[in-house]
């Protein structure tokens, strides 16, 4: 099937990180099937598959707060392990900073040495350069680590990133994107955003003057799209007419 044209030839790409360039989810699962083992080894195999359920929703509410501003990035990491510890023993809830800290550093080892870069970004990144177009990264995680997320990518040159503390605002606000074109001296009507959340993502980048493209790596059974959004299954099918100028 044919893909649909981006309405407005484009001069810059903004991509988001985990999930899109970075496989985060996969990264996520590797490691916490290390660290349950070590947090709640006597854990039935369906119990085990129950717990992932858990930390999934955990990690959605409380980065929430770390963006909300309510927790900061070392707390909602313990709020997180708490949560978990406590869904299957009342004592979790008490556990010390320093104890939090400790286990979850088993989770953190394996998640950092488990981090890769999807199969289509290198060819895609490359399809960009020889384009002449721009390359950002906008992303809502923590600015140390989402730079070592970068960097673990294995991609030259390293592409500029934002992130909230650069901003001030968190995707999906407008100012996120705006904010993130305004440092790169990009006209927003003339800049495509992909990413992996169709509502955080691509609606919101839409909904602030860009194109947004959701990258919808799983096939999902989503309904029709809002107007002007776009949906690609790879990074190597983006849409693109390069911008020439005049």
């Amino acid at each position: 099937m044919a893909l649909p044209a981006v309405n407005n030839a484009v001069e810059a790409v903004l991509l988001d990180l985990d999930g899109t360039l970075l496989d985060h989810e996969g990264a996520a699962r590797t490691a916490l099937r290390e660290a349950i083992g070590q947090w709640l080894p006597r854990l039935s195999a369906v119990e085990r598959i129950h717990a992932v359920t858990v930390w999934q929703q955990l990690e959605a509410t409380h980065m929430q707060a770390y963006l909300d501003g309510t927790l900061s990035f070392p707390e909602q990491r313990r709020a997180r392990l708490r949560g978990l510890l406590a869904a299957f023993d009342p004592s979790g809830d008490t556990l010390p900073d320093a104890r939090a800290d400790h286990l979850f550093a088993i989770y953190l080892r394996r998640y950092e040495a488990s981090w890769s870069a999807y199969e289509d970004v290198h060819p895609a990144l490359g399809m960009l350069r020889r384009l002449g177009l721009d390359v950002a990264i906008l992303s809502n995680g923590d600015r140390r680590q989402q730079e070592s997320k970068v960097a673990a990518l294995g991609v030259a040159p390293l592409p500029q990133l934002f992130t909230p503390s650069e901003v001030c605002a968190a995707k999906p606000a407008p100012e996120s994107f705006l904010r993130a074109c305004t440092a790169m001296r990009w006209n927003p009507a003339r800049v495509l955003y992909v990413g992996d959340n169709l509502h955080t993502d691509a609606v919101a980048a839409t909904h602030a003057g860009l194109t947004g493209c959701w990258l919808d790596r799983h096939h999902s059974d989503a309904p029709a799209l809002p107007p002007g959004v776009i949906r690609v299954s790879s990074l190597t099918a983006l849409p693109i007419t390069p911008h020439r100028g005049g």
